[in-house]
């Protein structure tokens, strides 16, 4: 079986913008002024990761705490950030190919309902897995979540594509021994990727490569 799976943010739609809007005020509001210096450049970096990385540079701040501060920006943020363009013509090509599709996110699914409202191909998607709701698996940069992605579709690394924009995703998607496509339709000013085995400006590039 052939699979392709994607990414959320940054992949599917193109929330960087919304949030590194947002969070120099989220992050100041949670952890301080100090703290927020001292966490850096978050991109690419799930809640319980940016956690984590501030509890180890001294933050006494709560997980919750953390958790409240994103789900109060959320909704705003997946009903109007762009969704990225030719999707619908990529998964038609995919499932006409016979490829079975998954999504392997940091983020909550309830961001990704959010964000599946507005895809008219949704149901497409055979497997959504949310790293956010899975205490088990590691978050990425480890493979865990695409290789459980890999599991459920009934797919073997050799028979997968993965989609990914940051270089965190990238490094889980290589490590899980799939073939990584690095898109870089949405990165930030100044972003470079490294480490996928193919680069793709567009969503049309990554058609160009399939066919």
């Amino acid at each position: 079986m052939k699979a392709f799976i994607f990414d959320m943010d940054g992949v599917l739609i193109d929330t960087e913008p919304m949030w590194t809007e947002a969070k120099p005020d989220l992050y100041q509001e949670v952890f301080g002024q100090d703290m927020y210096a001292k966490i850096g450049n978050p991109i690419g970096l799930g809640i319980d990761t940016l956690y984590e990385l501030a509890a180890v540079k001294g933050s006494t701040v709560s997980r919750q705490t953390l958790v409240d501060a994103f789900h109060s920006r959320a909704p705003h943020i997946y009903q109007t950030a762009p969704i990225t363009p030719g999707l619908d013509r990529l998964v038609d090509e995919l499932k006409s190919r016979g490829y079975r599709l998954g999504i392997v996110s940091a983020s909550p699914k309830s961001w990704i309902k959010i964000l599946f409202k507005r895809l008219p191909f949704a149901r497409e998607f055979d497997v959504v897995l949310s790293l956010q709701e899975r205490a088990d698996l590691p978050h990425k940069p480890e493979p865990h979540g695409y290789l459980e992605a890999m599991k459920d579709l009934g797919a073997i690394p050799a028979e997968t594509i993965i989609l990914e924009d940051s270089n965190t995703g990238i490094a889980a998607a290589k490590a899980s021994g799939g073939f990584t496509i690095g898109l870089r339709e949405n990165l930030m000013p100044g972003e470079e990727q490294t480490g996928a085995d193919a680069y793709a400006d567009t969503i049309d590039d990554v058609i160009k490569m399939l066919k």
